[in-house]
């Protein structure tokens, strides 16, 4: 698997020209977004900017739903992108794991057996787990401030968007914490681990 560098750089190339040269409001949210990650440890400029052969370079994918209140954009990286010398994508290359996300219809018909009800949701599910220092070096993206800027190099230092190991990851993550803490959170501990959909909790009891 080679870097992947100059996928990762025509991506970027493309998004200049169809989204942030159309639509004006699409730049300063990727850097509002950008910041925060950078903020809250999520991502980090890569310390060697010289290095564009080692690890991965992921393409980047933006999401953006002009309709949220909270989020409006959103950062994701495209592991399904194929690296045209071994015609792999990092997906392609990362192990099968066990589904381990839990049975949907029996949560709901467990949540509707109740007489009061309540769902809630993992914040940032993904984004709160950190990957060791090997991975994230399978985890580069690039980025400029503007066409005529020199292209930065960051890195994704949590569980990302698009890896098909990060629902199995982070679902064994919450297990793993439940255990080792549930003890003095029992109700809580029930909940996380019969109760959730992926980040999504639906619980309830017969009494107020």
């Amino acid at each position: 698997l080679q870097s992947n560098y100059g996928s990762a750089y025509r991506r970027l190339i493309t998004i200049e020209k169809n989204i942030f040269s159309k639509n004006p409001e699409a730049r300063p949210l990727f850097e509002e977004t950008l910041n925060a990650m950078l903020n809250q440890g999520i991502a980090v400029v890569d310390d060697d900017q010289n290095d564009t052969s080692s690890g991965f370079f992921l393409p980047l994918v933006l999401v953006i739903r002009e309709s949220s209140a909270s989020t409006r954009l959103r950062i994701c990286l495209d592991a399904k992108a194929k690296e045209p010398v071994s015609g792999f994508s990092l997906n392609d290359c990362i192990r099968n794991h066990p589904n381990n996300t839990k049975f949907l219809p029996g949560i709901l018909i467990r949540w509707r057996m109740h007489r009061w009800v309540m769902s809630c949701d993992v914040s940032k599910f993904f984004l709160m787990i950190l990957r060791s220092p090997e991975s994230t070096k399978f985890q580069k993206f690039l980025y400029r401030r503007g066409p005529h800027e020199k292209m930065t190099i960051f890195r994704i230092l949590r569980v990302i968007f698009g890896d098909k190991s990060s629902p199995y990851v982070s679902g064994e993550t919450i297990d793993h914490l439940t255990e080792l803490v549930g003890e003095n959170f029992t109700a809580a501990k029930l909940s996380l681990q019969q109760e959730r959909y992926v980040d999504d909790v639906l619980s309830g009891r017969d009494s107020e």
